[in-house]
């Protein structure tokens, strides 16, 4: 397979990324060649055979040209040029990579044996609380940055300012003490720990054991926001939720009052027109169903005129049947009183059983019939009927 610049360079960078072995390297060498460009530092770290490029944020702490040091560092490949370097995160002087570094290791592997940097143990940060306790120097810039940010964001929330050391001595005591300080309140949401960046020294006090423990086991959950990002101690760990930034931890602590009133009202509108759009449906429905029973009722009435009509209409056909056959009845009743009536005026009249005879269809051979004359009856039997 044939490759190009582009894709061979893509191709090594993808690997350099996903090798978790090399996302934190411990490199020992020698610092030279220091220069400053837009926010970072560029330098090198070498040592008698072999040297490596590597930068870090401007506000780091660089030990001087010529000092043997310790870096954490990850490896950052430009694929333009093909060039690799190396993000240094945190600097460790030779003379203290004995005492504090292995401390550090050496107290982080026995606080995670004992579950305390388990992600199953930390708790969800309220971001509707009401209050917030802050831990922090009151003349450092980390408390002017996370009331400014509270401020900007929600000034309904109130914030408890418990003054504390960040680096020295009494720092780790100090911190301690103000956890137990809000453990006793049951009106705080959320605590805040923390300072601005610093030396790998200066931060040390957040990596000391019982103030670790203070924080794993604080009543309420707890953001940690030391140093800056590239920054990591034992209390991030521990801590419910790390904040890059002291700014981000006020981020993280709270909900923007403006996006919240901007997200309830266009839940209301949406809401609205919801509803709207129901009625809507809805008066359409029953316009239908008003407009179809409508259409019922017209077609039932067109049913019911027509179905009367053909009673009508077949009463009245019955009604002149009847009529035909009682006016065809009531004929031959005249017509038998007329035949009557002209026997009866010759003086003859014939009667079977006391029913005038006017017709040999009445009689039958063996009848016994009468004959009225004007002056007497005369009795007959039949012997023969002849039709015609």
């Amino acid at each position: 397979m044939i490759l190009s610049v582009s894709q061979l360079n893509n191709l090594i960078k993808g690997i350099l990324d996903s090798e978790p072995m090399l996302s934190k390297l411990m490199v020992r060498g020698e610092v030279s060649q220091i220069k400053t460009v837009r926010g970072y530092c560029y330098f090198t770290i070498k040592d008698e055979t072999a040297s490596a490029d590597c930068f870090c944020l401007e506000n780091k702490n660089i030990p001087a040209v010529g000092r043997t040091v310790i870096v954490e560092c990850t490896p950052s490949y430009y694929t333009v040029n093909g060039r690799l370097s190396f993000y240094v995160s945190t600097f460790i002087p030779e003379d203290k990579e004995g005492a504090l570094y292995a401390a550090f290791i050496a107290l982080k592997e026995k606080l995670a044996g004992e579950g305390i940097f388990d992600e199953g143990r930390k708790r969800k940060i309220d971001i509707y609380t009401e209050r917030i306790g802050i831990i922090t120097s009151a003349q450092g810039a980390a408390v002017r940055d996370i009331i400014n940010v509270v401020r900007r964001r929600n000034r309904s929330v109130d914030l408890v300012i418990y003054p504390a050391a960040v680096q020295g001595e009494t720092a780790a005591s100090e911190l301690k003490e103000g956890i137990n300080y809000f453990n006793g309140r049951a009106d705080i949401g959320t605590v805040i720990i923390g300072r601005g960046g610093g030396s790998y020294e200066s931060l040390n006090c957040f990596n000391d054991e019982e103030l670790v423990r203070a924080v794993a086991s604080s009543v309420h959950p707890v953001i940690s926001a030391v140093g800056h990002e590239t920054d990591f101690t034992l209390c991030d760990f521990a801590a419910d939720l790390r904040a890059p930034t002291p700014s981000a931890a006020a981020e993280l602590a709270t909900v923007d009052a403006e996006k919240l009133k901007a997200d309830i009202k266009g839940l209301l509108n949406a809401a609205t027109r919801a509803v709207n759009n129901k009625m809507d449906c809805e008066k359409s429905r029953v316009f239908y169903l008003a407009k179809k029973c409508i259409y019922s009722q017209r077609r039932i009435s067109d049913l019911l005129t027509r179905r009367v009509f053909r009673m009508l209409s077949r009463g009245r056909a019955a009604a002149e049947k009847t009529a035909d056959q009682e006016r065809s009845r009531l004929y031959m009743v005249m017509m038998r009183k007329e035949r009557l009536k002209a026997l009866y005026s010759a003086g003859i009249l014939l009667t079977k059983e006391g029913v005038p005879v006017i017709s040999v269809k009445q009689v039958k051979e063996g009848d016994n019939i009468e004959a009225r004359l004007g002056d007497g009856v005369l009795s007959a039997n039949i012997t023969e009927v002849k039709n015609g």
